[in-house]
C-alpha cells in the first residue's frame, strides 16, 4: 500500500530499465533503507539478461515501525548516472493519513499557462495543508505556508494563474508543469509523508480545456484507469462532483456474451447476461429481463416480449456476476434487450444482436476501400464489405499495420451479406454501420500494408497500397473488384468518385470489370439546364486513363472535363455560357500503354422543352 501501518507487511516495487543499445548481462540490485544516521539492508537480486530498450521488476518486502524512512535502491552499473532512485516513505500509526484526495486535474488547458489541481476532503475531520507539497518527477512545490483548512467534503483548486473559481483558490508557487501525454503526481503532507498520489495516462489526441477526473474517490489514485476524461459538455467541473463520479448506489448491465458467439439454427446455446455493481457500495439481488426487441429500436419498449428473467446474486461494490439464459432460434438476426430493475444511472439496459448462423452459409469480409489520405489528417477510414452469403460477426476482430495491432471492437457486430461497415477514427456521419476505432492504426500516405484477422487471430483479408506525392487529398483507394486479391498493389486504384470515395456503396471501380468494353451513361438525356444537370458515368477498366470531351456537330470543343469517370454538365461551354439547344457529342478518349482510342456518345440539351 501507499501508506503502510507499523509493523504492517508491504512491498517495494523496483523497474529497472536497459538504456543502452546492447543486451545487459550480469548486473545486481540492491535495495536498502536509512533511518537517521543507520543504513539497513533489504535484500539483492541478480538480474537476468536485460535486451536494449527493455525493462525488468524486482519485488521485496518489508515491515517498518513508526518513523520517516529513505528507501535507496541500487544496481551495479558504473555508467551514467541513473543508477541509483530514492523513495521518501513516512509510516504513522493508523487513521494518521488525512483523506485529502486529487481528485481532478486540468493538464491540458487552451492557454498553456492555466493549469490546475483538484483537492477534495474525502475523511470526517478538517484538514491543515499548511506546507504540504504538490510534485511530480521533475518539479515540487509548496502549496502554501499559511494555514489553510479543508473541511469534509470540500474542495479546493491549486493552480499557477490568478483567475475566479467558486471555491477556494491556492496559487502555487513552483508549479510542477504537468506532462499533455502523462504523468506522476504527488501530494504531501509537511513532513513529506505521501498523502495521496495521481498517475494519468494519454493515448492518441487529447481536447484541450478538457480535464481527468477521477472515478472512484476511494480507490487509488496510482491506477491510470481510475482515471476518466471530463464528460460534462464544460470540460470541466472544478470544486463539484466529478461528472465521471459512480453514484453511492448503481448497478449497470456491462455486457451480453453468447456460448457458442455464433449458435446453429434451432439449437440450445447459453447467453449470459452481465451484471456490475457500479457503486461505492453494497447492493442486494437484482431481477434481470430479458426481451425480444420486437420493434427494433434497440431499447426496451412495451412492444417488446419477455422471453426470461432471471436474479442476480448480492453484489459488493465493484463485483460482477452473470444471469443465464438458455436460448434457441432459427437462422438470422436475433435483436434482443436485457433490463436490470435498478433505477440510477442510465446503465440499466443493454442491445445485443445476436448471429444465428446457417452451417451452410459463408460469410467473406474483406477491405474494399482505404481513406488514408484525407482533407483533415484525423479522418481516416477503412472499410469493410461481405463478399459471402452468410453472415458474419467481427466482435474481438483486428486490424493491423507493421507497427501494431488494433481491436476493431469487442461488442457483437454483424455484417449481412453484401453489407459495408467502416472503421473510423473520428466521429462522423455515414450512412451504413460505422465503428468509432480509439487505437486507430494511422495510415501512411506513401502506401502501407493492413491485416484484417478474426477473433482467433486468424488472418482474413489482407491490403497492401502504394501511393505517389500526387495522389490528391480526399481520395480513398479503392478495391479493382471484390474477387481481386486485396495483398497486391495492383488490385488498387484512386477512386473514380466525383465526390474522392465511395463509403457504404459499390466502389466506383467496379463499374467495368477489367478486360470488357468502354461504357457510358448520360442521365437524363436529353436534358433542361434550367431544371437539371446531366450525370455522366464512364465504365472502364481500372488500368485506363479517360479524358472527357463534349464537341458540337461542326467538331467545335464545347467543354473539356478533362480526367474523370463521373461528372455532371451543366449545359454551359468552356467559358460559362449558356449553349443552344440541341444536339452534340460526347467523346471519350482512353489510352493505355501509349495507345489512344475514341469512343462517341450523343448527349442533347432541351432548354425549356421538358
Amino acid at each position: 500500500p501507499e501508506n503502510p501501518e507499523p509493523d504492517e507487511l508491504f512491498s517495494i516495487l523496483v523497474d529497472v530499465r536497459n538504456n543502452g543499445t546492447e543486451t545487459a548481462t550480469g548486473f545486481n540490485l540492491y535495495v536498502k533503507y536509512v533511518s537517521g544516521s543507520d543504513t539497513t539492508d533489504v535484500g539483492s537480486e541478480p538480474l537476468d539478461d536485460i535486451s536494449s530498450g527493455a525493462s525488468v521488476g524486482k519485488e521485496f518486502s518489508l515491515s517498518l515501525s513508526a518513523g520517516t524512512y529513505t528507501i535507496i535502491a541500487e544496481v551495479d552499473d558504473t555508467v551514467g548516472s541513473n543508477n541509483t532512485q530514492t523513495y521518501s516513505l513516512t509510516i504513522v500509526e493508523p487513521g494518521a493519513v488525512p483523506q485529502i484526495r486529487i481528485s481532478e486535474i486540468m493538464f491540458k488547458p487552451a492557454e498553456s499557462s492555466k493549469e490546475w489541481i483538484e483537492l477534495f476532503n474525502a475523511g470526517t475531520t478538517d484538514v491543515d495543508i499548511a506546507n504540504w507539497t504538490i510534485a511530480d518527477p521533475a518539479y515540487s512545490g509548496t502549496i502554501t505556508s499559511e494555514t489553510m483548512i479543508i473541511s469534509p467534503g470540500d474542495y479546493i483548486i491549486i493552480t499557477e494563474f490568478d483567475t475566479t473559481f467558486s471555491c477556494t483558490t491556492i496559487l502555487c508557487d513552483g508549479w510542477p508543469y504537468l506532462n499533455n501525454d502523462g504523468d506522476s503526481i504527488f501530494l504531501r503532507d509537511g513532513s513529506g509523508m505521501l498523502v495521496d498520489q495521481c498517475v494519468y495516462e494519454v493515448s492518441g489526441t487529447w481536447d484541450s480545456d478538457v480535464s481527468y477526473e477521477r472515478y472512484n474517490i476511494m480507490l487509488s489514485g496510482a491506477d491510470p484507469s481510475n482515471w476518466l476524461g471530463c464528460e460534462d459538455e464544460a470540460g470541466s467541473t472544478p470544486c463539484a462532483p466529478n461528472s465521471v463520479a459512480p453514484l453511492d448506489y448503481d448497478v449497470a448491465i456491462s455486457s451480453i456474451t453468447t456460448d457458442p458467439q455464433n449458435p446453429l439454427p434451432e439449437q440450445d446455446f447459453t447467453l449470459n447476461v452481465w451484471v456490475k455493481n457500479v457503486g461505492l457500495f453494497d447492493v442486494p439481488p437484482k431481477n434481470v429481463s430479458l426481451y425480444l426487441d420486437m420493434d427494433e429500436n434497440e431499447i426496451y419498449s412495451s412492444a417488446d416480449s419477455l422471453i426470461g428473467s432471471g436474479t442476480t446474486s448480492e453484489l459488493a461494490a465493484g463485483e460482477s456476476t452473470s444471469v443465464d439464459f438458455v436460448l434457441n432460434f432459427p437462422a438470422g438476426l436475433v435483436k434482443l434487450v436485457a433490463v436490470v430493475d435498478d433505477t440510477a444511472g442510465d446503465n440499466n439496459e443493454y442491445y445485443r444482436t445476436v448471429v444465428v448462423a446457417d452451417s451452410t452459409a459463408q460469410g467473406r469480409i474483406i477491405i474494399t476501400e482505404i481513406m488514408f489520405k484525407p482533407e483533415v489528417s484525423s479522418e481516416e477510414w477503412i472499410e469493410l464489405y461481405n463478399d459471402g452469403d452468410g453472415i458474419v460477426d467481427i466482435a474481438n476482430w483486428t486490424i493491423a499495420d507493421p507497427s501494431g495491432e488494433y481491436t476493431i471492437t469487442t461488442s457483437s457486430t454483424p455484417i449481412a451479406p453484401g453489407d459495408y461497415l467502416i472503421i473510423a477514427e473520428f466521429d462522423t456521419n455515414f450512412s451504413c454501420n460505422t465503428i468509432y476505432c480509439s487505437d486507430w492504426p494511422w495510415l501512411n500516405n506513401s502506401g502501407d500494408s493492413l491485416w484484417l484477422r478474426d477473433g482467433d487471430g486468424n488472418v482474413v483479408d489482407q491490403a497492401a497500397y502504394e501511393a505517389g506525392d500526387d495522389w490528391d487529398y480526399g481520395v480513398s483507394a479503392e478495391i479493382t473488384s471484390p474477387s481481386a486479391d486485396g495483398a497486391v498493389v495492383s488490385s488498387w486504384g484512386a477512386s473514380r468518385s466525383a465526390d474522392g470515395s465511395t463509403p457504404c456503396e459499390d466502389n466506383s471501380l467496379w463499374s467495368m470489370p477489367q478486360g470488357e468494353k468502354l461504357s457510358v451513361n448520360i442521365e437524363p438525356n436529353p436534358f433542361d439546364p434550367q431544371l437539371e444537370n446531366a450525370e455522366i458515368i464512364v465504365g472502364a477498366p481500372a488500368d485506363v486513363d479517360v479524358q472527357v470531351h463534349i464537341y458540337d456537330l461542326r467538331g467545335k470543343l464545347i467543354k473539356d472535363f478533362g480526367s474523370v469517370f463521373s461528372t455532371t454538365w451543366d449545359g454551359k461551354d468552356e467559358y460559362g455560357n449558356d449553349v443552344p439547344t440541341g444536339a452534340y457529342i460526347l467523346v471519350v478518349q482512353t489510352e493505355k500503354n501509349g495507345k489512344k482510342e475514341y469512343k462517341k456518345f450523343p448527349v442533347a440539351v432541351a432548354r425549356g422543352m421538358r
